[in-house]
């Protein structure tokens, strides 16, 4: 299997800064082998990534249908992480709001 495509896509990912986790899996009779690329800025994108892929392997667990493009959202995996991250922009578009007097 040529690995060409991943290499290619991770450089047009890293070309627009773009944060990602990609992971390739390679199964044989004797062996699996998983090819891990990432490029994460910080713990609030590790958090996310966290608790997504834990999210994922728990629906993969109970077996739930799963579209392949379908958003995983981030919930009680962890519980630790910061939720408040997420409302920050409502919460500041609310204050703009009361400001112009709306």
């Amino acid at each position: 299997m040529s690995m060409d495509f991943v290499y290619d896509l991770k450089e047009k990912l890293d070309e627009q800064n773009i944060e990602y986790l990609l992971m390739i899996c390679k199964t044989s009779k004797k062996e699996a082998v998983v090819d891990t690329f990432y490029a994460v800025s910080g713990d609030e994108v590790r958090e996310v990534l966290c608790s997504c892929m834990g999210n994922l392997c728990e629906k993969w667990e109970n077996h739930e249908k799963i579209d392949e493009d379908e958003d995983i959202e981030i919930g009680p995996t962890y519980p630790d992480f910061p939720f408040d991250f997420y409302d920050k922009d409502e919460d500041e578009d609310e204050d703009e709001g009361d400001e112009k007097g709306l």
